[in-house]
């Protein structure tokens, strides 16, 4: 079956399974880019919640020792955690209570004291950070939100982690639009250096595949084959439909 195949045919396979190799490759290398980059940012989050959750602990051990009572160590947790921004002023901590009340959120004060804000499905936002800890000690939440001034719902990933002793849950989220830019980007660019990359395979198996057939027919006539000496002759075109 594989003799009876023209050699181009053959050598067309052989750039069309190149081809799905290199897609295959591209799109396997581009997820775990994408993996990667996603967990950065959790890791990030988990930074900056993790030291605030260690401010509350020094306050909350303060209060412990008589040296501060619980209000006033809440209002210096609230004060250090409203300056705890990052990304470039672009990404804040929100704290809310276990009853799904902010009691901090830096970007949208005027919140603090209520559920805050709804989403298009009609439930809190609030609600579902605190279902996010629901039956764990931390965990995460994606929904759209807009950035701080705008107006555009964007995807944005929060990382949530209760702090036990004062009923609380410090969270601290960013905006993955940006990620998704970058890796379409990367994706872009290897699909586009892959498509030169078969252009020029395509180009050298046509050069590979016309220079077989012209050492095929020398090498028939070189033995006297009459058959090809016959086709050659007799119309010069068929001579390569049939090395072909």
């Amino acid at each position: 079956m594989i003799n009876s195949i023209r050699i181009r045919t053959k050598l067309l396979l052989v750039l069309v399974l190149t081809g799905l190799s290199l897609a295959t490759a591209i799109w396997a290398s581009t997820s775990i880019l994408y993996e990667r980059m996603m967990q950065d940012r959790i890791a990030k989050l988990k930074a900056v919640v993790e030291v605030a959750s260690e401010q509350a602990k020094a306050l909350d051990a303060q209060v412990r020792a008589g040296k501060l009572n619980r209000d006033e160590a809440m209002i210096r947790f609230k004060d250090a955690s409203r300056a705890m921004w990052f990304d470039n002023h672009t990404a804040y901590l929100g704290i809310i209570d276990t009853d799904g009340i902010w009691f901090m959120n830096a970007a949208v004060p005027k919140i603090e004291g209520t559920m805050g804000n709804k989403l298009p499905d009609g439930r809190y936002i609030s609600e579902k950070l605190r279902n996010a800890v629901s039956s764990s000690e931390d965990g995460l939440v994606a929904y759209g939100y807009p950035r701080p001034g705008g107006t555009e719902a964007l995807p944005k990933m929060t990382f949530v982690k209760k702090f036990e002793p004062w009923k609380l849950i410090i969270t601290a989220g960013v905006w993955i639009d940006d990620l998704d830019a970058d890796y379409h980007a990367v994706v872009y660019r290897l699909a586009g250096y892959g498509l030169v990359l078969l252009l020029i395979s395509g180009g050298l198996i046509l050069l590979l595949s016309q220079n077989i057939i012209a050492i095929t027919i020398a090498h028939h006539l070189l033995h006297g084959h009459k058959k090809v000496v016959c086709l050659i002759r007799e119309r010069q075109p068929r001579s390569h439909q049939w090395f072909g």
